[in-house]
């Protein structure tokens, strides 16, 4: 009898687990049959970088319909991580993560993309790279005052192809000031009308000439048209400041442009800018609320090849622009949550070469920033708060692969701002800005690792305003960094008039 009664305990164990089996088999092939997919999972950008560390995560939007049992991040040295390699485990179901990220080499690239797994199996992210800190680098500024010009407050410098430079300087005209390699002044010239004229942007036509856009009120001296109220103007000057030709752009209402990097050379000698439009005739083709963000290719005597607006209901405008490729990227910022744009703040956007919309961002921030192009194919972004910088960097298809926030409320508490973002020779970014506004900005120029963490900064403040303008590199670790100032008590800056303009040269000692 207890011989009979162990068989039959056996046998039923195996019934019961055989019975188990089949039935996630069963369920496993319903899953199938009822379309049910992989989640859908994107990798978040990349933060807190250290030589060993690093903090990213992940969204599981979507679970295709099965329970998502795992989800987090996989890392490795080559493209295309998966489970097999290194992986975090950051819980199950749909939604945000984080992942803490530990054990990692200094000085080393690491490819990463956030995975979620599902009955029907595994879905990975975007792959996203960084690369760790050299503990060991350091960077040593060392700023010197190199000249002084007296009596000017230049608002964008760029170097010349005869080892000089040419500038612009703030005035009721446009104020062109040519110089050489030393910063003594070859020529000074003025152009526009009876009224309010301000050069906004200055850039080298592939002539030796000089390509100069702002916004003019005047109809009479060198411009000829006016379409009310403010238009966008520019004016093509040869090597010597003569004027070639002039161009108004705009409608009836208030037309405007943005500082540096509003313009951009193409490469069929034409120019690209953006700007913004408050009208809905003359050139402006479309308003959509308020102003618009405007978009201008011109061809290279100034006639219009195509324009578009961009925007809402409410107030956007176009700040700069960068190309990207055979594309360009622009950063705008807008107020608007409609149209072109589902919510307020600080968004870029590429478009091809006819304008139309590829791609776009937002990074949730109002105040305005700056963009460039990175040596790896990619762009770099500054923002700002009313206390802080944002960091990112993204890929050609605008995804972020590193953020980082940098504050300086323990050296100041006035509001940041940014005019330039610039990458340094090791894939680092200098950026210059201001803290404060109005007669209470100080000039700020810092610079962060290529982790995007901060390595020093430098701030020149005295009792008026002090403004950030320009930044040109002059070779792997040289850069001139140029600001306006209105304060007479800021040591070793001697000048006579109300205004100056402080050319400071920086080299980076890397060791």
């Amino acid at each position: 009898m207890k011989k009979s009664i162990l068989t039959f305990t056996l046998v039923f164990g195996m019934v019961i687990s055989f019975t188990t089996s089949c039935n996630k088999e069963e369920t496993r092939e319903e899953e199938i049959e009822n379309n049910y997919t992989i989640p859908a999972v994107s990798t978040s950008a990349i933060s807190d970088i250290t030589s060993t560390n690093a903090n990213s995560g992940g969204n599981v939007s979507l679970d295709g319909g099965s329970p998502v049992t795992a989800k987090g991040v996989c890392w490795n040295t080559s493209p295309n991580p998966t489970k097999e390699n290194n992986l975090t485990l950051d819980g199950t179901g749909v939604g945000n993560f984080s992942s803490n990220i530990e054990g990692l080499t200094p000085s080393t690239t690491y490819y990463l993309r956030a995975y979620a797994t599902n009955a029907v199996g595994t879905a990975y992210g975007n792959e996203i790279s960084f690369t760790t800190i050299n503990e060991d680098t350091q960077v040593t500024p060392q700023f010197e005052i190199f000249k002084i010009i007296d009596g000017k407050e230049i608002r964008n410098i760029i170097k010349t192809t005869d080892g000089g430079y040419i500038a612009f300087a703030f005035a009721e005209d446009y104020d062109v000031i040519k110089f050489d390699a030393d910063f003594n002044i070859q020529w000074n010239k003025t152009y526009g009308g009876t009224k309010q004229d301000y050069a906004e942007s200055i850039s080298q036509t592939s002539d030796g000439g000089y390509l100069v856009l702002g916004y003019s009120k005047s109809n009479d001296g060198d411009v000829t048209v006016n379409h009310g109220e403010a238009d966008i103007w520019a004016c093509k000057i040869d090597q010597a400041g003569n004027l070639v030709w002039e161009k108004s752009y705009g409608g009836s209402a208030f037309d405007g442009i943005g500082k540096e990097k509003s313009v951009l050379l193409t490469d069929d000698g034409g120019f690209i800018f953006t700007a913004y439009t408050k009208s809905n005739d003359g050139d402006v083709s479309l308003n959509k609320g308020e102003y618009d963000i405007w978009l201008v290719k011109a061809n290279s005597t100034g006639e219009i090849q195509f324009e578009k607006t961009f925007g809402g209901s409410e107030n956007d405008f176009g700040r700069q622009i960068i190309k990207t490729n055979s594309n360009f990227t622009i950063s705008v910022s807008t107020r608007s949550g409609n149209g072109d744009f589902n919510a307020p703040g600080n968004w870029i956007i590429q478009i091809d070469k006819n304008g139309n919309e590829i791609w776009k961002t937002n990074f949730n921030v109002l105040n305005s920033g700056a963009i460039n192009n990175t040596s790896d194919n990619g762009i770099v972004v500054v923002n700002n708060s009313a206390t802080q910088y944002f960091l990112n960097k993204l890929d050609f298809n605008g995804n972020v692969i590193m953020s980082n926030i940098i504050d300086f409320q323990s050296i100041s508490s006035k509001q940041p701002s940014s005019v330039h973002i610039h990458e340094t020779s090791d894939q680092g970014f200098v950026i210059i800005g201001d803290l404060g506004n109005g007669n209470d900005s100080d000039a700020l120029l810092f610079r962060v690792s290529p982790a995007l963490n901060l390595v020093y900064n430098k701030i020149y403040s005295g009792s008026d305003l002090d403004m950030s303008a320009s930044f040109i590199p002059l070779n792997t670790n040289n850069y001139i960094y140029q600001f306006s100032t209105y304060s007479h008590d800021i040591p070793n800056l001697p000048y006579s008039s109300a205004e100056a303009s402080v050319i400071v040269m920086l080299e980076e000692i890397i060791d």
